[in-house]
């Protein structure tokens, strides 16, 4: 008999936390990128100015994605927490990509992909 922790119930009986949340909506994004005729290039690349989501190329066109999850609405459209200042850093972050990727050649495009994770319980 398996014996379950005090961590691994908390794990199942909460919602999802906003890690988790983060992640399903990057997977999300990138299965929709590609569904839609993108490459994608990378996620989660990091640089010392911050971590874009996805890079994706589509027709000449080097996309830079930004994606926001939000676990309910309590805080907002996802969109409204790509601030100026973290435009900032994805500006910088997609330099550092493609000073380390001299061979790519295209223009570029700065995106942010909007996902809710809305669970509605007891809604019938």
């Amino acid at each position: 008999m398996v014996k379950n922790t005090n961590n691994e119930r908390k794990r199942y009986e909460t919602d999802m936390n906003n890690v988790e949340a983060g992640r399903l909506g990057e997977l999300m994004a990138a299965e929709k990128l590609a569904r839609a005729g993108y490459l994608i290039i990378a996620m989660n690349y990091h640089t010392p100015f911050g971590e874009i989501d996805i890079i994706a190329k589509r027709r000449g066109m080097i996309s830079f994605v930004e994606v926001k999850t939000r676990n309910g609405s309590g805080y907002g459209q996802p969109v409204e927490a790509v601030t100026s200042v973290k435009q900032s850093h994805i500006r910088k972050a997609a330099s550092c990509f493609l000073q380390q990727n001299p061979h790519i050649k295209a223009d570029i495009s700065f995106d942010v992909i909007s996902i809710n994770v809305d669970h509605l319980k007891n809604v019938f």
